[in-house]
């Protein structure tokens, strides 16, 4: 639907980004607002309130946004960016991976059926929070999706999953593939 061919995009969350070179972005910024994935479509619930989204994260072209949930307790940050090619993707993917590891000293990481090269890596992160980040591609997408709550309570797995699948939905979507 007028996007470039080559179009790639990124979800990341409230991880640290590596500086990226990127092709033009959608036509209208308007248009990376179907991407993120609203918490409340997959809880069934009104419990997550977000902010504004930021396009263009650090000069980036994509969008992101942090839901917070309404005790303030939990958190999930979802970044879409818009990168040259797959093979930037991955090399965001792995830019990503390295930079949730970091912050989650001791996590465990296990392959995710959402996407391609999914990931989960979940731990307790270095400001004592338990975290769950969610990497993948799609085609010439890549997402990363951080779900942040109290050490006692990390995120149910089926519900980093049901959001994973949702989040792969919108950026197949919004490339037009299948």
């Amino acid at each position: 639907m007028g996007r470039p061919s080559g179009l790639l995009l990124a979800a990341s969350a409230s991880i640290a980004t590596a500086v990226l070179t990127a092709p033009p972005a959608f036509a209208d910024a308007a248009d990376y607002d179907g991407l993120p994935v609203d918490p409340n479509v997959i809880t069934d619930s009104v419990a997550y309130h977000s902010d504004a989204p930021v396009i263009d994260p650090d000069g980036t072209p994509g969008i992101e946004i942090v839901y917070t949930h309404r005790d303030g307790t939990r958190a999930i940050s979802d970044r879409v960016l818009v990168l040259p090619d797959p093979q930037e993707a991955i090399a965001a993917l792995d830019v990503r991976r390295g930079d949730a590891l970091a912050d989650i000293p001791g996590a465990t990481s296990r392959p995710m059926a959402i996407g391609q090269n999914g990931t989960l890596i979940t731990g307790r992160a270095t400001n004592g929070q338990s975290e769950s980040v969610l990497l993948f591609t799609q085609g010439p997408a890549v997402a990363a999706v951080k779900f942040s709550g109290a050490a006692s309570d990390p995120v149910p797995l089926d519900l980093v999953t049901d959001y994973g699948k949702q989040q792969d939905a919108n950026i197949r979507a919004a490339l037009n593939t299948q």
